[in-house]
């Protein structure tokens, strides 16, 4: 081989490994300030659109991973045949994304058969992120772990936000078991102030009755 075909080819190879890091470089800056949202949907090939609730700026996605601006959005999951999926998400504190898009023609029941191995691997990502939030959650909140509770008089249970926060909830129509069940919580080691609680059928005994 000559010496003026080892200089191209090393000319070549240098060149296509300067493109490649110049382009890493590149997605690094680009990248930063945005926040990685992954797509998970069925079918893989449903479209996915974020709109922007303040700038209204709209970034199209799919199933993977896409990188958006810090913020709250309107997402927009869709396919032909189809029924779509919408929701409003804050992706700075929810950067997941889970669609699994419920087929409304006959052709598009028959694509679910043939492809039902997108189905049970959604189901499948979904559960494994179920079980790491309520983990989370029970290592931040150790009380969530132990409900619900229940009572002849009172039920201790709870809900999640949309930012995925729990809420606990004492359900309940006496001031007197509101009470009992307050303080039930306390006598299990768990403090009031690190809890939201929201009290369901409570009924105010200062209230005027109509």
């Amino acid at each position: 081989m000559s010496k003026r075909r080892i200089t191209s080819i090393i000319f070549v190879i240098l060149t296509v490994v300067c493109s490649g890091v110049v382009y890493n470089i590149y997605l690094s800056f680009e990248r930063a300030s945005k926040t990685a949202v992954t797509l998970v949907t069925a079918p893989t090939d449903a479209t996915v659109a974020f709109t922007n609730t303040a700038t209204k700026k709209v970034t199209k996605g799919s199933h993977g991973t896409v990188y958006i601006e810090p913020g709250i959005y309107d997402i927009l999951v869709e396919k032909k045949g189809f029924n779509s999926y919408k929701k409003t998400q804050d992706i700075s504190k929810n950067n997941t994304v889970i669609a699994e898009l419920s087929p409304q023609t006959k052709e598009a029941v028959e694509w679910v058969k043939r492809h039902q191995d997108q189905y049970n691997k959604l189901e499948a990502f979904a559960g494994k992120k179920s079980l790491e939030y309520n983990k989370s959650v029970t290592d931040k909140y150790p009380l969530i772990g132990v409900l619900p509770l229940k009572d002849p008089y009172y039920s201790i249970g709870h809900y999640k936000k949309e930012n995925g926060e729990p809420v606990v909830v004492i359900t309940t129509e006496s001031p007197q078991y509101r009470y009992i069940a307050t303080r039930r919580i306390v006598s299990m080691g768990y403090k009031l102030s690190d809890y939201r609680i929201e009290y369901k059928d409570f009924q105010n005994p200062l209230k005027e009755k109509k």
